[in-house]
Parts: C-alpha cells; sequence; structure tokens
C-alpha cells in the first residue's frame, strides 16, 4: 500500500484526507451529514492546525478522517505531524468518537496509515499518556514496541521497530 493522497483502504475503515474545505467545518467544530455523533472531537479540531504545514510540504502526510466501512460515517481522525523528519521519524496521532472505540477501528486504521508510510520510506513513532490504556494497546497491536523517554507533555513514546533486509 502506497502514501497517496487517494484513500487507504482497510477491512473496517477508509482513511480519506480532509479537503481544505473540510478543515474549516472541522476547525470550528461544525458537522456535515456523514459525521458520526460526537465528531468532530476536540482533539479533531486542534489536528487542523496540522494540516496547513502537511499542505505545504506534502499532503499524503496530512490529516485524514477515520470512516467506518460499515456505515461510511466518519468516526475520527488520523494523521501525521508533517513527513518525515531528518531523521527519517515521522509521529503518528489519531483518535475516535467514544461509540467507535473498542471495535477494533483505530487498530485498522493504525495499520494501514503505519504500512503505508514505512512503505514510503518512514520509521513511525506515537506518543501517549501514561494513563492511556486503549492507546498503548492499539500500539502494540500494531507492532510499536515502548522506548526510553517521554516528550514535553510527559507521554510515553513508542517506535516501530526498524527492519533490515
Amino acid at each position: 500500500m502506497q502514501l497517496s493522497d487517494e484513500p487507504l483502504e482497510g477491512s473496517l475503515v477508509r482513511l480519506v484526507l480532509v479537503s481544505p474545505d473540510e478543515v474549516k467545518i472541522l476547525a470550528a467544530g461544525e458537522r456535515l451529514e456523514w459525521f458520526a455523533e460526537g465528531y468532530p472531537r476536540e482533539d479533531d479540531q486542534d489536528a487542523m492546525t496540522l494540516v496547513s504545514r502537511t499542505l505545504e510540504a506534502d499532503r499524503r502526510w496530512s490529516v485524514r478522517h477515520i470512516i467506518r466501512r460499515s456505515d461510511g460515517l466518519a468516526v475520527g481522525t488520523i494523521g501525521f505531524f508533517g513527513p518525515p523528519e531528518d531523521n527519517g521519524e515521522a509521529e503518528i496521532g489519531y483518535g475516535l468518537v467514544p461509540s467507535a472505540r473498542r471495535l477494533g477501528l483505530i487498530t485498522d486504521a493504525i495499520a494501514i496509515a503505519v504500512t503505508a508510510a514505512e512503505a514510503a520510506g518512514a520509521r513511525v513513532v506515537a506518543h501517549t499518556a501514561a494513563d492511556n490504556l486503549a492507546s498503548q494497546g492499539a500500539l502494540l497491536k500494531s507492532g510499536f514496541v515502548r522506548e526510553e523517554g517521554t516528550n514535553e507533555d510527559g507521554e510515553w513514546r513508542y517506535a516501530r521497530p526498524l527492519v533490515r533486509a
């Protein structure tokens, strides 16, 4: 699976880039008919600040809607904080509305996004709060391991191990 402007397809979700028009809607906390109840969340609104930066650098690395295949509703966002840094790392962030949690959706979304990012040559990292067991579980299921250290917010660092050919 290649990282592109096209939707990324999984078994449970589709990951569709947020359009420039949708950025304004999400940032304002407004809703469209294909948004699930509770979407956008505050974190989804905050993620819209990343879109302008990634649009300028490389749109493929921008924020995407997580669309649940079973009903076609957007239930959260996933994306990178931008293209890979000079060290080759790209940080991923994600979140779902409460009604979409614990159904395997975020694990599917992470797997799709990570596969595409790694195919583009990036090493994917993530940070999560020490008490966010659901996020930690999704990262572990997706092949991430906890590394030493935290970020400036005290969040634990997780990374996918480098695969050497």
